[in-house]
């Protein structure tokens, strides 16, 4: 990747490139990004893009209609409502319309045409239940919660279905510990169903879909601060949490997406 190093950023993926925005070059003031590069892997390069207008780390970023929506976020102790939008053949960015509150350490995913945003951290540092979906025109609509507040997770779309796990909860007395229930979001019922619990906790991990399971990657303990070296992929066909061995590190605050890779690149 061209510099600087980043940690808490985002990916995305459009038409077979990677993009990669925003994020933390280091744990300090005037730290956090808003830079943005897309890789080429079929020419094995990378191209640096027109900036979002404003830096943001903790945020999330997807792809809808052939745009990409970089949400929320926070850039050293601002918390962020906005949301912009970049057009690729521009190679620009335009704010669209803003979150309710803003928020970080939350995740977006599109299902069924449609961005929705599960749990985060608020500005007053509450760990959040919330599910809404969001539209650039009209804003936030607001669905079941989820049945603990999450934050720092993981949410994959899977079938007709949005997948949570990982992350963090906060509790009435306001500590905060390792979230290793999952719960999976019915989107025809507005309603949420519990899952098989992690075995092993995933905060800031990384996550992608393949082949029809759910893949989870490093992260850490919040209780502990250790690391998790591990990969586990969820198959909701045995509705059962595999461990896929470990992680070549870095472990935290990473991102995972999915590129297909053309046949001749294949072994």
């Amino acid at each position: 990747m061209p510099e600087p190093e980043r940690f808490s950023h985002e990916v995305a993926v459009l038409k077979g490139q990677l993009y990669i925005f925003g994020g933390r070059k280091y744990y300090g003031i005037n730290d956090t990004l808003s830079c943005v590069y897309r890789y080429d892997l079929l020419l094995n390069t990378w191209e640096t893009l027109a900036d979002m207008h404003e830096k943001r780390c903790s945020f999330s970023a997807v792809v809808m209609d052939g745009k990409i929506y970089a949400i929320g976020g926070q850039c050293g102790l601002d918390y962020k409502e906005s949301v912009e939008q970049y057009c690729p053949n521009s190679n620009s960015w335009g704010f669209t319309w803003p979150l309710d509150l803003p928020l970080s350490a939350h995740v977006a995913k599109v299902l069924q045409g449609q961005i929705f945003v599960s749990g985060g951290l608020s500005s007053s540092n509450q760990c959040l239940a919330s599910m809404f979906r969001y539209h650039p025109e009209t804003g936030s609509t607001y669905l079941a919660n989820m049945a603990k507040p999450r934050a720092h997770h993981c949410m994959e779309t899977l079938g007709e279905c949005l997948y949570v796990a990982g992350g963090i909860t906060m509790h009435d007395n306001m500590t905060v510990s390792d979230q290793l229930a999952c719960e999976v979001y019915d989107p025809v019922a507005d309603s949420w169903t519990a899952f098989t619990s992690l075995p092993v906790p995933h905060v800031g991990a990384g996550s992608a879909v393949l082949e029809g399971k759910f893949y989870v990657l490093g992260g850490y303990s919040q209780e502990d601060y250790s690391d998790t070296n591990m990969v586990h992929r969820y198959d909701p066909t045995t509705r059962s949490w595999e461990n896929m061995g470990k992680m070549p590190g870095p472990n935290n605050d990473i991102r995972a997406s999915v590129l297909c890779l053309p046949s001749h690149f294949r072994l």
